[in-house]
Protein backbone atom coordinates (compact mmCIF):
# COMPACT_ATOMS: atom_id res chain seq x y z
CA UNK A 1 0.00 0.00 0.00
CA UNK A 2 0.79 3.13 0.21
CA UNK A 3 3.99 5.08 2.01
CA UNK A 4 2.96 9.02 2.91
CA UNK A 5 6.78 9.63 3.58
CA UNK A 6 9.33 9.23 0.57
CA UNK A 7 11.69 7.09 0.71
CA UNK A 8 9.80 4.64 3.43
CA UNK A 9 10.79 1.03 2.65
CA UNK A 10 7.83 -0.82 1.35
CA UNK A 11 7.49 -4.42 0.90
CA UNK A 12 4.47 -5.62 -0.90
CA UNK A 13 2.22 -8.39 -0.73
CA UNK A 14 3.00 -11.93 -2.96
CA UNK A 15 3.12 -10.29 -6.44
CA UNK A 16 1.75 -12.33 -9.49
CA UNK A 17 3.55 -13.41 -11.53
CA UNK A 18 3.37 -11.40 -15.38
CA UNK A 19 2.23 -13.07 -18.09
CA UNK A 20 4.14 -14.55 -21.22
CA UNK A 21 2.12 -12.34 -23.63
CA UNK A 22 3.69 -12.06 -27.16
CA UNK A 23 2.18 -8.88 -28.44
CA UNK A 24 -1.03 -8.31 -26.36
CA UNK A 25 -3.12 -11.41 -27.24
CA UNK A 26 -0.82 -13.90 -26.50
CA UNK A 27 0.26 -17.43 -28.59
CA UNK A 28 -2.63 -19.39 -29.86
CA UNK A 29 -1.82 -22.56 -31.21
CA UNK A 30 -2.07 -22.63 -35.32
CA UNK A 31 -2.87 -25.96 -36.94
CA UNK A 32 -3.27 -23.74 -40.02
CA UNK A 33 -4.33 -20.00 -41.24
CA UNK A 34 -3.68 -17.22 -40.24
CA UNK A 35 -5.17 -15.94 -36.86
CA UNK A 36 -6.17 -12.61 -35.59
CA UNK A 37 -2.67 -11.52 -34.29
CA UNK A 38 -1.55 -11.61 -37.63
CA UNK A 39 -4.68 -10.32 -39.65
CA UNK A 40 -4.33 -7.56 -36.58
CA UNK A 41 -0.94 -6.54 -37.42
CA UNK A 42 -1.70 -6.48 -41.15
CA UNK A 43 -4.51 -4.35 -40.47
CA UNK A 44 -2.43 -1.77 -38.23
CA UNK A 45 0.19 -1.98 -41.66
CA UNK A 46 -3.11 -1.12 -43.91
CA UNK A 47 -4.21 1.98 -42.26
CA UNK A 48 -1.09 4.00 -43.11
CA UNK A 49 -2.52 7.44 -43.49
CA UNK A 50 -3.26 8.58 -40.04
CA UNK A 51 -5.73 11.62 -39.18
CA UNK A 52 -4.27 15.21 -37.77
CA UNK A 53 -6.51 17.71 -36.26
CA UNK A 54 -4.92 20.95 -35.02
CA UNK A 55 -6.32 22.02 -31.38
CA UNK A 56 -8.77 24.96 -30.76
CA UNK A 57 -9.37 26.68 -28.05
CA UNK A 58 -11.56 24.40 -25.15
CA UNK A 59 -10.37 21.06 -27.21
CA UNK A 60 -9.52 17.93 -25.00
CA UNK A 61 -7.67 15.23 -25.93
CA UNK A 62 -10.59 12.87 -24.93
CA UNK A 63 -13.54 15.41 -26.61
CA UNK A 64 -11.21 15.10 -30.24
CA UNK A 65 -11.77 10.74 -29.43
CA UNK A 66 -15.16 11.23 -29.36
CA UNK A 67 -16.11 13.77 -32.01
CA UNK A 68 -13.39 11.28 -34.22
CA UNK A 69 -16.20 8.37 -33.34
CA UNK A 70 -19.17 11.01 -33.74
CA UNK A 71 -18.35 12.08 -37.31
CA UNK A 72 -17.94 8.04 -38.50
CA UNK A 73 -21.97 7.45 -36.73
CA UNK A 74 -20.36 6.03 -33.82
CA UNK A 75 -20.22 6.30 -30.27
CA UNK A 76 -17.85 5.09 -27.06
CA UNK A 77 -18.15 5.46 -23.65
CA UNK A 78 -16.34 7.98 -21.07
CA UNK A 79 -14.05 4.98 -20.52
CA UNK A 80 -13.10 4.10 -23.45
CA UNK A 81 -12.83 7.51 -24.90
CA UNK A 82 -10.27 8.35 -22.30
CA UNK A 83 -8.42 4.71 -22.92
CA UNK A 84 -7.94 5.80 -26.28
CA UNK A 85 -6.95 9.68 -25.39
CA UNK A 86 -4.34 8.04 -23.68
CA UNK A 87 -3.12 5.81 -26.42
CA UNK A 88 -2.76 8.70 -28.75
CA UNK A 89 -1.04 10.62 -26.03
CA UNK A 90 1.37 7.46 -25.44
CA UNK A 91 1.81 7.37 -29.12
CA UNK A 92 2.77 11.13 -29.70
CA UNK A 93 5.12 11.70 -26.23
CA UNK A 94 1.76 13.98 -24.66
CA UNK A 95 3.19 13.83 -21.38
CA UNK A 96 -0.04 14.98 -20.02
CA UNK A 97 -3.09 13.43 -21.91
CA UNK A 98 -5.30 16.34 -19.64
CA UNK A 99 -3.19 19.18 -21.04
CA UNK A 100 -3.16 19.92 -24.73
CA UNK A 101 -2.83 23.65 -26.07
CA UNK A 102 -4.64 25.38 -29.40
CA UNK A 103 -2.70 25.36 -32.33
CA UNK A 104 -0.83 21.83 -31.38
CA UNK A 105 -1.11 19.14 -34.15
CA UNK A 106 -2.63 15.70 -33.08
CA UNK A 107 -2.32 12.80 -34.57
CA UNK A 108 -5.06 10.75 -34.11
CA UNK A 109 -3.40 7.41 -34.09
CA UNK A 110 -5.01 3.81 -33.40
CA UNK A 111 -8.57 5.20 -34.31
CA UNK A 112 -8.56 4.82 -38.01
CA UNK A 113 -7.92 0.66 -37.01
CA UNK A 114 -10.82 1.01 -34.86
CA UNK A 115 -12.98 2.07 -37.96
CA UNK A 116 -12.13 -1.02 -39.66
CA UNK A 117 -14.53 -2.86 -36.92
CA UNK A 118 -17.51 -1.22 -38.12
CA UNK A 119 -17.16 -2.96 -41.89
CA UNK A 120 -15.45 -6.07 -40.63
CA UNK A 121 -18.34 -6.51 -38.26
CA UNK A 122 -20.63 -6.89 -40.77
CA UNK A 123 -18.55 -9.34 -42.87
CA UNK A 124 -16.66 -11.92 -39.87
CA UNK A 125 -18.84 -11.26 -37.06
CA UNK A 126 -18.60 -9.74 -33.69
CA UNK A 127 -15.07 -11.25 -32.90
CA UNK A 128 -13.11 -9.26 -35.28
CA UNK A 129 -13.63 -6.33 -34.26
CA UNK A 130 -13.80 -7.19 -30.23
CA UNK A 131 -10.08 -8.58 -31.32
CA UNK A 132 -8.83 -5.21 -33.21
CA UNK A 133 -10.61 -3.08 -29.56
CA UNK A 134 -7.80 -5.63 -27.48
CA UNK A 135 -5.45 -4.70 -29.73
CA UNK A 136 -5.84 -0.86 -29.71
CA UNK A 137 -6.49 -0.66 -26.02
CA UNK A 138 -3.59 -2.77 -24.59
CA UNK A 139 -5.80 -5.89 -24.41
CA UNK A 140 -8.78 -3.84 -22.56
CA UNK A 141 -11.62 -5.78 -23.86
CA UNK A 142 -15.26 -3.98 -24.64
CA UNK A 143 -17.10 -5.78 -21.89
CA UNK A 144 -21.26 -5.28 -22.09
CA UNK A 145 -22.37 -2.90 -19.33
CA UNK A 146 -21.37 -0.31 -17.29
CA UNK A 147 -18.93 -0.91 -14.83
CA UNK A 148 -18.46 -4.20 -15.75
CA UNK A 149 -14.45 -4.54 -14.52
CA UNK A 150 -16.06 -3.75 -11.24
CA UNK A 151 -19.34 -6.29 -11.42
CA UNK A 152 -17.05 -9.22 -12.54
CA UNK A 153 -14.42 -8.73 -10.11
CA UNK A 154 -17.36 -8.59 -7.25
CA UNK A 155 -18.67 -11.57 -8.68
CA UNK A 156 -15.29 -13.55 -8.34
CA UNK A 157 -14.84 -12.36 -4.93
CA UNK A 158 -18.32 -13.35 -3.56
CA UNK A 159 -17.23 -16.88 -5.28
CA UNK A 160 -13.89 -16.69 -3.75
CA UNK A 161 -15.71 -16.14 -0.59
CA UNK A 162 -14.24 -12.89 -0.33
CA UNK A 163 -17.30 -11.28 0.12
CA UNK A 164 -20.73 -12.21 1.41
CA UNK A 165 -23.58 -12.42 -1.06
CA UNK A 166 -25.89 -10.31 0.82
CA UNK A 167 -23.40 -7.70 0.91
CA UNK A 168 -22.42 -7.21 -2.68
CA UNK A 169 -25.02 -4.77 -3.35
CA UNK A 170 -23.57 -2.43 -0.21
CA UNK A 171 -19.80 -3.15 -0.94
CA UNK A 172 -20.46 -1.80 -5.09
CA UNK A 173 -22.84 0.90 -3.82
CA UNK A 174 -20.20 2.13 -2.28
CA UNK A 175 -17.61 2.20 -4.36
CA UNK A 176 -19.98 3.82 -6.65
CA UNK A 177 -20.25 6.47 -4.02
CA UNK A 178 -16.36 6.95 -3.77
CA UNK A 179 -15.89 6.75 -7.03
CA UNK A 180 -18.44 10.13 -7.54
CA UNK A 181 -16.76 11.55 -4.93
CA UNK A 182 -12.75 11.39 -5.52
CA UNK A 183 -13.40 11.52 -9.23
CA UNK A 184 -12.06 8.27 -10.38
CA UNK A 185 -14.04 5.35 -12.80
CA UNK A 186 -15.44 2.60 -10.86
CA UNK A 187 -13.54 -0.32 -13.01
CA UNK A 188 -10.15 1.75 -12.19
CA UNK A 189 -10.46 1.22 -8.34
CA UNK A 190 -11.48 -2.63 -8.67
CA UNK A 191 -8.02 -3.25 -11.01
CA UNK A 192 -6.53 -1.41 -8.27
CA UNK A 193 -8.20 -4.09 -5.66
CA UNK A 194 -7.11 -6.47 -7.99
CA UNK A 195 -3.67 -6.18 -8.01
CA UNK A 196 -3.30 -5.12 -4.32
CA UNK A 197 -5.59 -7.73 -2.78
CA UNK A 198 -6.29 -10.78 -5.06
CA UNK A 199 -9.85 -8.29 -6.06
CA UNK A 200 -11.03 -6.99 -2.56
CA UNK A 201 -9.89 -9.99 -0.10
CA UNK A 202 -10.02 -8.40 3.28
CA UNK A 203 -7.92 -10.65 5.05
CA UNK A 204 -5.07 -10.45 2.19
CA UNK A 205 -1.47 -9.40 4.04
CA UNK A 206 2.02 -10.04 4.01
CA UNK A 207 2.88 -9.58 7.83
CA UNK A 208 3.26 -5.99 7.44
CA UNK A 209 0.30 -4.63 4.71
CA UNK A 210 -3.34 -4.99 4.95
CA UNK A 211 -6.73 -5.81 3.73
CA UNK A 212 -8.19 -4.39 0.61
CA UNK A 213 -5.64 -1.96 -0.95
CA UNK A 214 -3.05 -3.40 1.11
CA UNK A 215 -2.83 -0.47 4.57
CA UNK A 216 0.53 -0.64 5.68
CA UNK A 217 2.66 -0.61 9.35
CA UNK A 218 4.34 1.96 10.23
CA UNK A 219 5.11 5.74 10.80
CA UNK A 220 3.36 7.79 8.18
CA UNK A 221 2.19 4.84 6.49
CA UNK A 222 -0.94 3.73 5.57
CA UNK A 223 -2.17 1.76 8.29
CA UNK A 224 -1.25 5.05 10.27
CA UNK A 225 -3.06 7.41 8.06
CA UNK A 226 -6.23 5.57 9.30
CA UNK A 227 -5.81 5.56 13.22
CA UNK A 228 -4.56 2.07 12.85
CA UNK A 229 -1.09 2.06 13.53
CA UNK A 230 -0.82 0.09 16.93
CA UNK A 231 -3.34 -2.39 15.73
CA UNK A 232 -3.04 -2.62 11.70
CA UNK A 233 -4.01 -6.46 11.84
CA UNK A 234 -6.98 -5.66 13.45
CA UNK A 235 -8.01 -4.31 9.71
CA UNK A 236 -8.63 -8.25 8.71
CA UNK A 237 -11.11 -8.94 11.05
CA UNK A 238 -13.08 -5.96 9.31
CA UNK A 239 -15.41 -6.87 6.19
CA UNK A 240 -15.00 -5.01 2.78
CA UNK A 241 -17.48 -3.08 3.52
CA UNK A 242 -15.67 -1.68 6.42
CA UNK A 243 -12.72 -1.39 5.15
CA UNK A 244 -14.06 0.72 2.28
CA UNK A 245 -14.44 3.65 5.27
CA UNK A 246 -11.00 3.62 6.27
CA UNK A 247 -9.77 3.48 1.99
CA UNK A 248 -12.47 6.55 1.90
CA UNK A 249 -10.41 8.49 5.12
CA UNK A 250 -7.23 7.61 3.77
CA UNK A 251 -8.03 8.92 0.32
CA UNK A 252 -8.92 12.19 1.86
CA UNK A 253 -5.68 12.32 3.89
CA UNK A 254 -3.68 11.82 0.81
CA UNK A 255 -5.16 14.56 -1.16
CA UNK A 256 -6.95 12.38 -3.71
CA UNK A 257 -10.20 14.58 -3.33
CA UNK A 258 -7.91 17.77 -4.41
CA UNK A 259 -6.29 16.09 -7.65
CA UNK A 260 -9.82 17.58 -9.94
CA UNK A 261 -12.80 16.69 -11.30
CA UNK A 262 -11.37 13.78 -12.61
CA UNK A 263 -8.61 10.96 -11.26
CA UNK A 264 -6.81 8.21 -13.84
CA UNK A 265 -6.26 5.29 -13.12
CA UNK A 266 -2.52 5.71 -12.67
CA UNK A 267 -2.88 8.68 -10.08
CA UNK A 268 -5.55 6.44 -8.45
CA UNK A 269 -2.46 3.42 -8.03
CA UNK A 270 -0.02 5.87 -7.29
CA UNK A 271 -2.09 7.15 -4.46
CA UNK A 272 -2.68 3.50 -2.68
CA UNK A 273 1.08 2.96 -3.74
CA UNK A 274 3.35 6.27 -3.03
CA UNK A 275 1.05 9.24 -3.31
CA UNK A 276 4.64 11.51 -3.57
CA UNK A 277 5.64 9.94 -6.47
CA UNK A 278 1.97 11.44 -7.90
CA UNK A 279 3.89 14.55 -8.64
CA UNK A 280 5.49 12.76 -11.89
CA UNK A 281 3.81 13.59 -14.71
CA UNK A 282 5.34 12.08 -17.55
CA UNK A 283 3.86 8.72 -18.59
CA UNK A 284 7.28 7.22 -19.30
CA UNK A 285 9.27 9.11 -16.57
CA UNK A 286 10.68 6.57 -13.81
CA UNK A 287 8.64 6.93 -10.35
CA UNK A 288 10.70 7.04 -7.21
CA UNK A 289 8.69 4.16 -5.66
CA UNK A 290 10.73 2.20 -3.08
CA UNK A 291 10.32 -1.49 -2.19
CA UNK A 292 9.98 -4.59 -3.94
CA UNK A 293 6.68 -4.62 -6.07
CA UNK A 294 4.68 -7.02 -8.58
CA UNK A 295 6.51 -7.79 -11.88
CA UNK A 296 4.42 -6.58 -13.71
CA UNK A 297 4.09 -2.85 -12.25
CA UNK A 298 8.18 -2.67 -14.47
CA UNK A 299 9.15 -1.69 -17.88
CA UNK A 300 8.50 -4.99 -19.43
CA UNK A 301 7.03 -7.02 -16.17
CA UNK A 302 10.89 -6.79 -15.44
CA UNK A 303 12.18 -6.41 -11.45
CA UNK A 304 15.59 -3.96 -12.77
CA UNK A 305 13.44 -1.86 -15.16
CA UNK A 306 12.13 1.35 -13.76
CA UNK A 307 8.41 1.62 -13.15
CA UNK A 308 6.50 4.26 -15.14
CA UNK A 309 3.11 5.38 -15.46
CA UNK A 310 2.67 3.66 -18.70
CA UNK A 311 3.98 0.83 -17.08
CA UNK A 312 1.36 0.91 -14.08
CA UNK A 313 -1.48 1.26 -16.71
CA UNK A 314 -0.25 -1.78 -18.58
CA UNK A 315 0.24 -4.13 -15.21
CA UNK A 316 -3.02 -3.00 -13.78
CA UNK A 317 -5.10 -3.75 -16.96
CA UNK A 318 -3.04 -6.82 -18.01
CA UNK A 319 -3.17 -8.75 -14.38
CA UNK A 320 -7.04 -8.23 -14.48
CA UNK A 321 -7.71 -9.51 -17.73
CA UNK A 322 -5.82 -12.24 -17.01
CA UNK A 323 -7.77 -13.35 -13.51
CA UNK A 324 -10.92 -12.56 -14.61
CA UNK A 325 -9.99 -14.20 -17.94
CA UNK A 326 -10.73 -11.98 -20.56
CA UNK A 327 -7.87 -12.81 -23.36
CA UNK A 328 -8.15 -16.86 -24.12
CA UNK A 329 -11.59 -16.85 -25.90
CA UNK A 330 -10.30 -14.32 -28.70
CA UNK A 331 -6.26 -15.38 -28.76
CA UNK A 332 -7.78 -18.82 -29.42
CA UNK A 333 -10.00 -18.29 -31.93
CA UNK A 334 -9.17 -18.75 -35.25
CA UNK A 335 -10.03 -17.47 -38.87
CA UNK A 336 -11.29 -19.39 -41.66
CA UNK A 337 -9.32 -18.84 -45.29
CA UNK A 338 -12.53 -17.69 -46.34
CA UNK A 339 -12.95 -15.19 -43.35
CA UNK A 340 -9.75 -13.79 -43.53
CA UNK A 341 -10.37 -12.71 -47.12
CA UNK A 342 -13.51 -10.88 -46.00
CA UNK A 343 -11.93 -9.23 -42.79
CA UNK A 344 -8.61 -8.53 -45.69
CA UNK A 345 -11.50 -6.76 -47.48
CA UNK A 346 -12.82 -5.38 -44.65
CA UNK A 347 -9.66 -3.26 -44.16
CA UNK A 348 -8.93 -2.31 -47.71
CA UNK A 349 -12.91 -0.70 -47.61
CA UNK A 350 -12.47 0.76 -44.14
CA UNK A 351 -8.84 2.50 -44.79
CA UNK A 352 -8.53 3.46 -48.32
CA UNK A 353 -5.65 1.20 -48.62
CA UNK A 354 -4.98 -2.30 -50.51
CA UNK A 355 -4.40 -5.20 -48.06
Amino acid sequence: MSQLLPGADLIRTQPPQVMNLPGVLGAAREPAGAGFQELLQQAGQSSAKTPEVVVQTGDTLVGLVRQWHRERGADVSDAQAYRQALQVARAQGIENPDLIVPGQRVRLEGLVINETATVAQRLVGTEAPRAITLIQQGAQPALEGRHAVLDRTLERAQTKGYIPAHQLPAVRQRVLQMAQTFGFQPDDFARVAMMESDGFNPEANNGRCFGVIQFCSGRGQGADSVGMAERPKDILRMSVLEQLDLVETYFKDTGLNRMGPRVGLADLYLTVLTPAAREERGLHTPLNIAGEQANMLYVGGRRGNAITRNSILQGLHTLTNQRLGLEAPIAQRQLSPTQRQQFAAAVSSATGQMP
